[in-house]
């Protein structure tokens, strides 16, 4: 059975262009996943916030009517054994968001990017 995720079959058809991950403090779980191995391997350049740290899949349990408890249920890596789960992802460039950007529509981790002529 052929692999759906086959290499291209021309280098022409393989994008080497500048990749650009913009995360924030609210990217998590699957935004983790994505995120990681580009982080691993250097093949994105990461702009913004540390990551949430949210990975694993949690397991919630209801305690009360106003009280859940969320418990990881798998144990997220990187590939060299070093924990990202309830820690998140450092970015290549750190960009840290304040509440004056969020009232003033302001996006200071696309700003960023574009400064450093990421984008």
């Amino acid at each position: 059975m052929a692999s759906e995720l086959a290499e291209p079959a021309d280098e022409k058809e393989r994008y080497n262009g500048q990749v650009i991950l913009l995360a924030d403090r609210s990217s998590g779980s699957a935004a983790e996943d994505f995120i990681m191995p580009f982080k691993d391997n250097a093949r994105a350049t990461v702009i913004g916030e540390r990551t949430w740290g949210s990975t694993g899949q949690p397991v919630w349990k209801r305690i009360d009517e106003e009280v859940y408890i969320g418990v990881g249920s798998i144990r997220a890596l990187f590939p060299n054994g070093e924990p990202f789960e309830g820690i998140g992802i450092t970015p290549d460039i750190p960009v840290e968001r304040c509440r004056e950007d969020l009232y003033t529509n302001r996006d200071v981790v696309l700003e960023k990017a574009l400064e450093n002529g990421s984008i």
